[in-house]
């Protein structure tokens, strides 16, 4: 048996099915009583049930017979009552059959294929697609391929840094879709929110507002991560986005309102590889943002960046110049020297500094890769490179509680100790990189204590 002709043109909520009609909501609500509107009501037991239409059925009705139902046939007997329910109720629950049948539940995951990202329903089936862009391979720049080591094997890191972000932010029960376009345009990167459907709700162009008078940056930036959050407490999701450029690596980690409205913008000189959402509970207001990277004005330290969602202030994140311990080296740091720029605010903007092992597999630029929230603060993975990790454990207002090596760390210290590429055993060196991490006090560098648990 061949199924029935989809529907089209959905309507929902009355607002909609009056705007079709042309006529005021209270004129819908007399016609679906008195001379059958053809609506669907989700939850026919309320009177206040939320309702939806097909223009086409509306269409159909309004070139059909609508003559006034009598009143003695809307109020004859209890015997007719009971014959009407009846049959409206065989209807509904043919109507939600055919629904649930030919229907989409929205958007539930999506693939890259070639320049398009193809969104999927859960029974599979293919939905709609975004043309992302139609010069480059965008696989590198929607897939995380992790790191690969000096021996070719992949390091497996769970960066959790999706780069489409899905979420049901009108209560339809379909989720709506934020993800970045790169476009043909190497200057215009965008950040797309998107209905279920694939209609464009709105779009926002992302660029370096801060100069960098050695060092011009073009706007070519790619998404490193974007998420849907509730930022503010209000109930309702921000959509938190983070970006990297892709040569000179400034960093930029944005909040928009659903509406498309930038709440909150930090800037960074260097790549930040990740965030989180720190919440105060699993039902709790959130309580911080942490982001994690590395910073070029510091010759490619690592940095953990806690953000107070309480009181979020836009701007460029420290260091201003090149601090004195690495001023008068022949490296170019002082090329990132920003010059026009507000100061952002932040809680704690904490520095972990190169040592002996970055030294000996000769590593320009450590990263933070990992973040997870403890109670009083985060363990922060540091990566050197792909051969080594090495794990931190902060409290924020206590100091460096521990640090720890990754699972592979001690092969490769051991290998290197060996070779005498480094020149304490591995407990002292996690010891001594304790006291390697400072804190960026609104002025210069200070010291984090090592308390220990």
């Amino acid at each position: 048996m061949a199924a029935p002709p989809p529907r089209a043109g959905r309507l929902d909520g009355w607002k909609e099915i009056a705007k079709h009609l042309n006529c005021d909501v209270r004129t819908c609500l007399r016609w679906e009583k008195d001379l059958g509107l053809p609506v669907i009501r989700i939850n026919k037991e309320s009177k206040r049930s939320k309702v939806i239409a097909y223009a086409s059925d509306i269409d159909e009705w309004l070139t059909g017979n609508r003559e006034p139902l009598a009143a003695e046939h809307r109020l004859s007997s209890p015997a007719r009552i009971a014959i009407v329910a009846a049959a409206v109720l065989v209807l509904a629950a043919a109507a939600y059959i055919g629904l649930s049948a030919h229907r989409s539940t929205g958007p539930a995951y999506w693939a890259l294929k070639g320049q398009a990202l193809v969104f999927y329903d859960v029974r599979d089936r293919e939905l709609w697609s975004l043309e992302i862009d139609g010069s480059a391979n965008q696989s590198e720049a929607y897939a995380d391929r992790g790191l690969v080591n000096s021996q070719g094997q992949s390091i497996n890191l769970k960066w959790d840094r999706p780069k489409v972000a899905m979420a049901d932010i009108d209560g339809d029960g379909k989720k709506e879709v934020a993800c970045f376009l790169n476009h043909e345009n190497p200057f215009k990167r965008s950040i797309w929110l998107g209905d279920h459907d694939g209609r464009r709700l709105w779009e926002k162009t992302i660029g370096c507002r801060v100069r960098y008078p050695q060092k011009p940056v073009s706007q070519d930036f790619r998404l490193m991560k974007i998420a849907f959050e509730d930022v503010n407490g209000d109930g309702r999701p921000e959509i938190l986005s983070l970006w990297a450029h892709v040569r000179e690596h400034p960093g930029i980690f944005l909040i928009h309102s659903l509406e498309g409205e930038c709440l909150f913008r930090y800037d960074h000189t260097g790549i930040l590889q990740n965030f989180l959402v720190h919440y105060a509970s699993p039902e709790g207001r959130a309580k911080e943002i942490l982001l994690g990277g590395t910073n070029n004005l510091l010759g490619g330290d690592a940095v953990l960046i806690v953000l107070d969602c309480r009181d979020l202030k836009s701007g460029l994140g420290p260091p201003y110049e090149v601090p004195p311990d690495l001023a008068g080296r022949k490296n170019g740091w002082g090329a990132y020297t920003p010059a026009d720029f507000a100061r952002a605010g932040q809680m704690r903007y904490y520095r972990f500094r190169h040592d002996e092992l970055a030294d000996a597999l000769r590593i320009t630029y450590l990263n933070i890769l990992e973040i997870r929230p403890t109670p009083g603060g985060a363990t922060a993975q540091l990566a050197y490179g792909a051969e080594a990790f090495v794990y931190y454990n902060l409290d924020f207002d206590k100091g460096v509680l521990d640090v720890s090596p990754g699972v592979d760390t001690g092969r490769t210290y051991g290998d290197l100790l060996a070779r005498k590429m480094v020149s304490a055993p591995l407990e002292d060196f996690l010891h001594k990189a304790g006291t390697r991490v400072q804190v960026w006090d609104g002025a210069g560098w200070g010291s984090v204590p090592t308390i220990g648990r």
